[in-house]
């Protein structure tokens, strides 16, 4: 069953999300519809519920933090975007829902701690709903995925201009250090853990992307981020600057 959601599109007139396969909602256990009227824009806590559906494939299953505010990027990008760098989330308002407002005193979510939640079963059901009702918006064109977005892009030629990419080529990594760790994944010193996190993420699935539709040196940015994050932990769990 094919889910569309409503979004709209940035001024280079590629969609940012265009549709999604709910594969684990069979049909006999999607609600009827109540009528043919246009479905209005979903509310934050709303598209909360739905990215949390995917993640947990529609169980109660346990959701870490930073998977979900990747999912919701992924799944809403003109809500979940940082305004002037669409390319990374913004998990300002997810924290918020989270901990204060009706997710919780609704008891749609649960926290397990050390920043970790999962879906009620009444959270389920409520998501499911959600989806279900998301079938009368009309449908948005796919996203061409014979090439890369623009941050995926800008990212790429970021990457294989970078000095770690010139010494991983000329088989020098034992010179590669943490500061060539930072500038490949574009952040900084001041950067917070968690945020950290989510860019390496995101340069992974970019790396891949490009990969997949076969560009050139792809295979090779792969490895390196790999090396960086294998040889860099400490720089993902605060125990280097």
């Amino acid at each position: 069953m094919l889910i569309v959601y409503f979004v709209r599109q940035v001024s280079d007139k590629t969609p940012l999300f265009s549709i999604a396969s709910v594969r684990d909602l069979p049909v006999k256990d999607m609600p009827a519809m109540s009528g043919a009227s246009a479905p209005q824009p979903l509310k934050q806590q709303d598209m909360i519920l739905v990215s949390f559906y995917h993640v947990s494939g529609g169980t109660t299953n346990k959701v870490p933090y930073e998977e979900l505010v990747i999912q919701l990027w992924k799944d809403f990008p003109e809500s979940f975007s940082l305004r002037n760098h669409r390319e990374y989330p913004d998990a300002s308002d997810v924290h918020k829902k989270l901990y204060n407002g009706p997710l919780k005193d609704e008891g749609l979510i649960t926290s397990l701690g050390n920043k970790v939640f999962r879906l009620t079963d009444k959270g389920v059901a409520h998501a499911a709903e959600v989806l279900a009702s998301l079938q009368a918006t009309p449908p948005m064109p796919a996203h061409d995925k014979s090439r890369l977005s623009r941050e995926e892009g800008n990212f790429i030629k970021h990457a294989q201009g970078s000095r770690a990419f010139a010494t991983w080529k000329a088989g020098e990594q034992e010179k590669l250090v943490d500061y060539d760790a930072r500038v490949f994944f574009q952040f900084s010193t001041g950067t917070k853990v968690e945020d950290r996190k989510l860019k390496v993420n995101f340069a992974r699935e970019a790396i891949q992307r490009a990969s997949d539709i076969g560009i050139e040196g792809a295979d090779d940015l792969a490895a390196l981020a790999d090396f960086l994050v294998d040889n860099f932990e400490g720089l993902l769990k605060g125990a280097s600057a």
